[in-house]
Formats: structure tokens, C-alpha cells, sequence
């Protein structure tokens, strides 16, 4: 079971919210936990960052590539 820290971590990365993120951090919070469904916070960031990629390579390949704006947009 998460602690309630944990779990204002695992929302702050899966909403992209790098204030909160280091904040919890910075409070002492170890991010060396597992999440019984998600795995690892590293690997709930890893999988947001290969899915934006994978979004980004689909358009290029598909012709219409995303402007810089849509990207960070995206991001």
C-alpha cells in the first residue's frame, strides 16, 4: 500500500507537475518504491516520455510532422 506521499508523486508525474514533483522530493520522499500497478515512478516517466514519442514518430511517418509548438504542446 502507497503512503499518501507516494501517491501525490505518482499524480504529479502522470500530470506533469515538476513544482509538486520537486517539492515531494525535496520534503525527503523516496522515490524508491514500487507502485503495485505502474511500476517504479521512473517507469510511469519513462512510459509518458516513449509514449509522446511514439505520437511524434506516427505523424512524421504518417507525413505530417508536429511543429515545435505541437510537440511541447504535446509534451
Amino acid at each position: 500500500m502507497l503512503t499518501t506521499q507516494q501517491q501525490a508523486l505518482i499524480k504529479a508525474i502522470e500530470e506533469l507537475e515538476l513544482a509538486q514533483v520537486q517539492k515531494l522530493l525535496a520534503e525527503g520522499l523516496d522515490p524508491n518504491f514500487i507502485d503495485p500497478e505502474q511500476g517504479p515512478p521512473v517507469s510511469i516517466i519513462c512510459d509518458g516520455i516513449f509514449k509522446w514519442w511514439e505520437d511524434v514518430s506516427e505523424a512524421y511517418e504518417a507525413g505530417t510532422p508536429l511543429s515545435q509548438e505541437e510537440k511541447q504542446q504535446a509534451l
